[in-house]
């Protein structure tokens, strides 16, 4: 069970914002995909699959677009474009 505290306004200030990923890359590609086409991202060694999927996600609703998943090993992430 983790042990919860409030915070004083000190403590709340002196808090770092959450830092802004570039999602550039990630709406290229998507740019680049037909609805009903199917992909893959390969996951690198520093990321998780779990972040790139949302990364993903995120990316796809600038776009007005929905994704789809399959089942993949951790090495990768297969998904097919909707709208």
């Amino acid at each position: 069970m983790p042990e919860f505290r409030k915070l004083s306004p000190a403590e709340v200030s002196g808090l770092r914002g959450r830092k802004g990923v570039d999602l550039q890359p990630y709406i290229a590609f998507l740019r680049e995909c037909a609805p009903g086409e199917w992909a893959e991202a390969k996951i690198g060694p520093d990321e998780k699959k779990s972040t790139v999927k949302r990364r993903l996600t995120v990316a796809a609703r600038k776009l007005d677009l929905a994704l789809s998943y399959r089942r993949s090993d951790q090495s990768r992430v297969v998904f097919e474009i909707r709208t």
